[in-house]
């Protein structure tokens, strides 16, 4: 009889288990897709109630860079994982015209954000508001899911 290695055993192993987590129930999961799913608790829903509040989560932008909105920090990490903070504030939002504008200012190690101070209109491209567009080069970005730190 022929000794089967380690690997061998440890390759059946994970594949036994993916089998068996994705073939069970013959729909999609509704849990993984959920923005409230996410593992580790910094995950909120997608509130549309206001564009303020359907600014905050996680989108992805056309420059395939991540972008998060906490209700206070707006975090972005590039494709090749640079990070960048910036501290926000509500200047105004206009629900009829579906757009929020934001005071950006950035966030200093010492705390002090007096820094590099921008007012940006963030306007939502779709009654759903999972679509948004900003700046002055009019940059787009589609809504991902709940997270609202990277």
């Amino acid at each position: 009889m022929k000794r089967i290695t380690i690997p061998v055993v440890a390759a059946l192993v994970v594949v036994a288990v993916l089998v068996a987590t994705t073939g069970c129930g013959s729909g999609s999961s509704t849990a993984a897709a959920s923005p409230s799913a996410e593992v580790g608790g910094s995950s909120v829903p997608h509130d549309t109630s206001t564009p303020a509040k359907a600014l905050i989560g996680h989108w992805h932008d056309a420059n395939d860079m991540a972008q998060y909105f906490d209700g206070a920090v707006w975090s972005t990490v590039t494709a090749g994982n640079e990070k960048w903070k910036y501290g926000y504030q509500v200047r105004s939002e206009d629900s009829a015209k579906r757009e929020v504008v934001l005071k950006t200012f950035t966030i200093q190690a010492d705390g002090s954000t007096n820094k590099d101070v921008e007012v940006i209109t963030f306007r939502f491209l779709d009654k759903k508001m999972t679509h948004i567009q900003w700046g002055v080069g009019g940059v787009t970005a589609d809504y991902v899911d709940g997270r609202v730190r990277p």
